[in-house]
């Protein structure tokens, strides 16, 4: 099965809406003007190309992000096998960052891997004579053996632990990953230590809130260690809009 291209899949989306704009809209704001159907016509062509334009650029592509030096830091992100995290993880080693996939699936982030490698070898082989492109060579890729589930706590101290192996540092924790399933699980777990026992909750809010915050507070020494002594931690937005997840579920269960 073919793989649809996003960005020309957003291009075409962008310009079928703007052509049933156009059309429901232009010709009658553009009725009293004294022109043959020939000239209306180029007029409705060219309105639609520019609307087409200006909504990819808006809304779907986005502001660029603004370029930053980040040669000798490191940066560990979360999700990062696709979609938001894989492109924040494209651009961060375009900026010469040592980019670490915390990733679930294993095959998935191998696939990311190889993504991003690619990225990278294009621009080792092209021009460094900018800023931009000299950090862009510089950048480097991490995929340790051990997977990052943020549903299980286990496997999130398990990933740690890889992590501090490998001997990597830590400047910059991106908490993308966020999940919303199609129906309500609880998730358990045998814990060990001073509270032994039984761990039991629901399958999202471990992934989204507890596998995060037991990442950060297991990572904060990392963080402080890094050069900069600055913390700097980004979140997804559906750790943020837990209200949101939790209507759009209807989750019977938490009433």
């Amino acid at each position: 099965m073919m793989e649809c291209n996003p960005t020309l899949f957003a291009m075409v989306m962008s310009t079928l809406s703007s052509v049933l704009a156009t059309s429901l809209f232009v010709p009658s704001m553009l009725s009293w003007i004294p022109v043959s159907d020939e000239i209306l016509s180029i007029i409705i062509v060219i309105i639609t190309f520019v609307l087409a334009i200006v909504t990819y650029i808006v809304e779907i592509r986005g502001p660029v992000p603004e370029f930053v030096d980040m040669r000798g830091k490191t940066v560990l992100v979360t999700g990062a096998n696709s979609g938001i995290g894989l492109e924040t993880a494209r651009q961060i080693m375009l900026m010469g960052a040592t980019v670490v996939l915390g990733c679930r699936s294993p095959s998935r982030a191998k696939e990311a891997y190889d993504d991003l490698t690619s990225s990278l070898v294009k621009c080792q082989n092209g021009p460094t004579d900018t800023l931009e492109a000299a950090a862009g060579a510089a950048g480097k890729v991490v995929l340790l053996d051990t997977p990052l589930d943020l549903s299980s706590l286990k496997s999130v101290r398990a990933y740690v632990r890889a992590y501090k192996e490998a001997g990597l540092g830590l400047d910059v924790l991106i908490c993308n990953a966020g999940m919303i399933p199609p129906g309500f699980a609880m998730l358990k777990e045998e814990r060990t230590g001073e509270r032994k026992g039984q761990l039991e909750v629901e399958n999202t809010f471990a992934a989204n809130h507890l596998g995060h915050h037991l990442l950060i507070k297991l990572m904060l020494p990392l963080l402080k260690e890094s050069y900069e002594k600055r913390q700097k931690v980004q979140t997804t937005e559906a750790q943020v809009r837990i209200p949101s997840a939790i209507t759009c579920l209807s989750y019977s269960h938490m009433r």
